[in-house]
């Protein structure tokens, strides 16, 4: 009989180690020392004084049961956790709670990455939580240089440095996912960039993140971007503050926010929410911006020649001295389906809006009880070019001049297909002498200081009617709760431009639901991958689509399918399910242009009662066979 020689690879190692003894090791970096290319150490719970270098070695090191409870201290003289010394793609850290760690003394490493530092290596960070770690840059944990570094399901708090409190991601890429930054400070006294995270000449990609009550002294108090790119779907940046940028603060950098929140940041000077300078473009879809507050751009504030271009953009409750929602300075505007609600400019211009030297598109919107002392809607100053297309303006105020758009003597306003209703304390159109207006297919109805002041009343002429709008549900009140979409008996309908068609082809509605636009639903507003159209039931919550495997536990229809909580074979799960689950791993016009800042340096499942139970299957006898082939082996001491 002829036996076939089998040939199978080398078995990675677990190394275990225990501070009780009879394991490998007693001390981590002990168990480093006897782990070759591909192991892994294995930590038991506990709480470990020691700090860690990874010392070339290509491994993974894994807090066993994860990081509640499993604990590594640093000594207070250096970074907690260094991977520098040129490891390989597979390096990883994973179920530890880093802290005590001081790199703000420790040049090895520039200064940076209190609780962890990385250089060159495209390391991954899972299940980590950074608290009390203090750095010059990267006071939780700095990212140098990484060619593609993954950090999922990490915590940064409490940790501090100048630059970068939570993470510092210096040049390379990286990407972030699932993780939450709050309590951070980036504030030596003097400087302070990047509460929460920095990114240097990187690029970033991230998804659900949660930024919350961070601190910088003067840019980004939750994000700080200089020459950057980053890029994040679903995430939170909340309560953070600084001298500019409280939320958001970009140079030269790239922007993409989908489904997000910009929400109760404050900047003491310019960007409550976003600041953006220096030719930084900024991209928003189904973002929020909300109660946010600054000098000027309580909401955003674009400078510098820098751009942004929104689809379903909400800007709500902002307030500034000029420019509640978004202020221009010198840069472009471009917005679609995007609502300005209750947005305030106290003591200057634009409640909602305010262009100063600048270009704005904005189309098929809805602007609502917003104030402002001079344009309580939007105002176009000098040298500003407007183009506003199939807008509804309502219930807007003004304490001094224009309740709905003041244009002042050297700008340009081109209002198409739009309504301008119920403006309080002020007309319904203010322009200045030599200010250039073109009003054509409008409805300018029931202004209280009328249609227009200083600029010829257009009704009558070019399409411009002052009927009322009939909408689908309306109240003088003062309050935003209404549906502007026009009723069947609405005499604006098919009334706007024959030029601009609505998405049926017929002609343009005049409002914010005509023309091409008008529809309002026609994009991924929770950037989920699904929009409406494709059946998501919940264009809001990015946790809810089609997509979805099954529903979980929680009373909600995840998964779009017309039921909830559902169980394996399909059905609704209504067992009372009583079994705990104790397993604890988580897998005035103010030119702005002086301001800008100088660059820094240098899965929980449920339990097995009905919804995502466990199945053995049809392969499960074969798949447990594989699995005792592949048994790690016990590297010897």
């Amino acid at each position: 009989m002829t036996l076939l020689a089998l040939s199978f690879p080398a078995l990675a190692a677990v190394i275990v180690v225990d501070p009780a003894g009879g394991a490998d090791a007693t001390t981590i970096q002990a168990g480093i020392a006897l782990a070759a290319t591909g192991d892994t150490v294995e930590v038991a719970p506990g709480t470990y004084v020691e700090d860690l270098d990874f010392q070339a070695r290509t491994i993974s090191v894994e807090g066993r049961g994860g990081s509640a409870v499993t604990f590594l201290q640093g000594t207070g003289a250096a970074p907690v956790v260094r991977i520098d010394s040129g490891e390989g793609a597979g390096t990883r850290i994973a179920g530890f709670t880093i802290s005590g760690g001081d790199a703000s003394a420790f040049a090895d490493t520039g200064y940076g990455g209190g609780g962890l530092y990385s250089r060159g290596v495209a390391v991954t960070l899972d299940d980590l939580v950074f608290t009390r770690n203090t750095a010059n840059f990267g006071g939780g944990a700095m990212l140098y240089e990484a060619p593609d570094a993954t950090v999922t399901n990490c915590v940064f708090e409490d940790d501090s440095a100048p630059a970068g409190a939570g993470l510092y991601v210096y040049k390379g890429s990286a990407t972030v996912e699932n993780s939450t930054f709050s309590g951070l400070e980036a504030d030596d006294g003097t400087t302070g960039y990047g509460g929460g995270l920095v990114a240097y000449q990187a690029v970033v990609t991230a998804a659900d993140l949660t930024f919350s009550a961070n601190a910088a002294r003067l840019g980004g108090g939750n994000l700080y971007a200089s020459t950057s790119e980053v890029a994040c779907a679903r995430c939170s940046f909340e309560s953070g503050t600084a001298q500019q940028g409280g939320g958001i603060y970009l140079l030269e950098s790239t922007l993409t926010l989908a489904g997000s929140q910009v929400v109760q940041n404050a900047a003491t000077t310019n960007g409550g929410g976003l600041y953006a300078g220096r030719a930084s473009v900024v991209s928003l879809t189904g973002t929020g911006v909300d109660e946010n507050s600054a000098q000027y751009g309580g909401g955003v504030l674009l400078t510098g020649a820098s751009t942004l271009d929104g689809a379903h953009a909400y800007f709500a409750d902002n307030v500034a001295q000029g420019g509640g929602g978004i202020y221009v300075d010198e840069s472009t505007l471009t917005l679609r389906n995007a609502r300005f609600t209750g947005n305030t400019a106290t003591s200057s211009n634009g409640g909602a809006l305010a262009l100063d030297t600048s270009t704005g598109s904005v189309t098929a919107s809805i602007f609502s009880v917003n104030t402002g002392y001079s344009g309580g809607a939007a105002h176009v100053n000098d040298g500003s070019v407007a183009t506003f297309t199939n807008l509804t303006l309502v219930e807007n105020a003004s304490s001094n001049s224009a309740a709905g758009i003041r244009v002042t003597a050297l700008g340009a306003l081109t209002l198409t297909n739009s309504i301008i209703a119920w403006s309080s304390d002020g007309s319904g159109i203010s322009g200045a002498s030599g200010a250039l207006i073109a009003t054509t297919y409008g409805d300018l109805y029931l202004n209280t200081e009328g249609a227009t002041n200083g600029y010829v009343d257009p009704t009558g002429t070019n399409g411009n009617v002052a009927v009322n709008p009939e909408f689908t549900s309306f109240a003088a009140d003062g309050a935003s709760a209404d549906d502007l979409h026009l009723s069947a008996a609405s005499p604006l309908i098919d009334a706007g431009s024959p030029t601009i068609l609505d998405a049926d082809g017929s002609r343009s509605d005049i409002g914010a639901y005509g023309g091409p636009y008008g529809a309002w639903d026609d994009g991924d507003l929770d950037a989920d991958g699904y929009t409406a159209a494709d059946g998501d039931c919940d264009d809001a919550d990015g946790s809810v689509n089609p997509g979805v495997a099954v529903d979980g536990c929680g009373g909600g229809d995840e998964d779009c399918d017309g039921t909830t909580d559902e169980d394996c074979e399909g059905d609704a799960d209504t067992d009372a399910d009583t079994d705990t689950d104790t397993d604890t791993d988580t897998d005035s016009d103010t030119d702005t242009d002086s301001v800008d800042g100088d660059d820094t340096g240098g899965p929980a499942t449920a339990d097995d009662g009905g919804c995502g139970c466990d199945t053995g299957g049809a392969g499960s006898l074969w798949l447990g066979a594989l699995a005792v082939l592949a048994v790690r082996r016990r590297r010897s001491i």
